[in-house]
């Protein structure tokens, strides 16, 4: 069975952690720290790890995909737009993930069929949502920009 993700709680004292330990941006704690946090809804503390993670790797597809969901909560249809744009220039990681499952899913078979393992497609699956989502916005708010509407 797959663990569950940190509560709010453990992801507050993750990122704290993460930074306080681990302030060089170059390193993995940091992004798996962003990532977890943005996972837990941590989403602040997340948009400014991967901030930094963005300096040293501007197309991360999931750094992007923190700040672009930060910046919807934000309301900032400038940052969304220049976030969505960069989300569709980034490499969706989610190919690369499906095939990962699926060697996952041959060797977890056993388990799988008594119930212990569930099919691991929901990131993935969640990557193409948002991809998608940013194509329509993109390609709506473009539109809108050209006095197309």
């Amino acid at each position: 069975m797959l663990p569950k993700p940190p509560t709010r709680d453990q992801a507050k004292k993750i990122v704290a952690l993460g930074v306080q330990v681990f302030p060089d941006p170059k390193g993995t704690t940091p992004y798996v720290t962003a990532f977890l946090a943005w996972k837990s809804g941590e989403v602040a503390a997340a948009y400014r790890l991967a901030q930094e993670m963005l300096r040293t790797e501007p197309n991360d597809f999931r750094m992007l995909l923190i700040c672009l969901d930060h910046h919807i909560r934000a309301r900032d249809p400038e940052k969304i737009k220049d976030f969505a744009e960069r989300l569709l220039r980034a490499k969706n990681p989610a190919r690369r993930l499906r095939a990962w499952y699926i060697t996952t899913d041959i060797l977890l078979l056993p388990l799988r069929m008594v119930g212990f393992v569930r099919p691991m497609t929901a990131e993935a699956d969640t990557y193409d949502e948002w991809v998608a989502w940013a194509k329509e916005y993109v390609a709506t708010h473009s539109s809108a920009v050209h006095g197309v509407a």
